[in-house]
């Protein structure tokens, strides 16, 4: 007997939809963060500014990048509430108000926005996955025969390896390209 048919699918705490659209899966992850910063404001006043910082990038940056990589091809819309959702960390640990611009605050901390940040997940993916030995050729890029595909993980991460300068794929260690590709 084949399973019924469901307009969702959640599999390792991915949710996908019958049209690849990741808009439950995003809708989501606004739902956890929501939860998580609803009880970070209940103390908000009793903790100090490293505190409230070291709160969020251990609790929320984990539901925001859980998965991140699979997320290529995003909406823009959908890339919009990711970035909302790093801001709304952004004026906790300010205690700013929720309308006032974050984008000096967020350079401040030290954080990426969210399209930034799946980008340099993406970059230390495959520089881990990559040969150790020789020079570092350019990824191929598949042929794609449908946009599904060519806005899979391994075509935007070959994509965007090879947009990286070769002095950058070739250094030496991880910590070092990691550190290099954050800048």
């Amino acid at each position: 007997m084949p399973p019924p048919f469901s307009r969702t699918h959640r599999n390792l705490g991915v949710v996908i939809d019958s049209k690849l659209t990741w808009k439950s899966h995003i809708l989501g992850i606004v739902q956890r963060v929501h939860a998580v910063m609803y009880r970070l404001r209940l103390f908000c006043r009793s903790t100090t500014q490293a505190l409230r910082k070291h709160l969020i990038e251990t609790l929320v940056f984990p539901i925001l990048d859980y998965c991140s990589l699979v997320l290529a091809g995003l909406s823009g819309e959908l890339s919009a509430i990711r970035d909302r959702l790093l801001n709304y960390g952004v004026t906790f640990v300010f205690g700013l108000r929720l309308d006032e611009h974050v984008t000096a605050y967020r350079v401040r901390l030290g954080w990426m926005k969210g399209e930034e940040r799946r980008k340099y997940f993406l970059g230390c993916l495959t520089y881990s996955s990559r040969p150790t030995r020789g020079d570092v050729m350019p990824l191929m890029i598949p042929r794609r025969y449908t946009v599904t595909l060519d806005r899979s993980s391994h075509v935007t991460a070959s994509y965007y390896w090879n947009s990286l300068s070769p002095s950058l794929r070739n250094l030496p260690s991880f910590h070092s390209f990691k550190t290099a590709l954050k800048t």
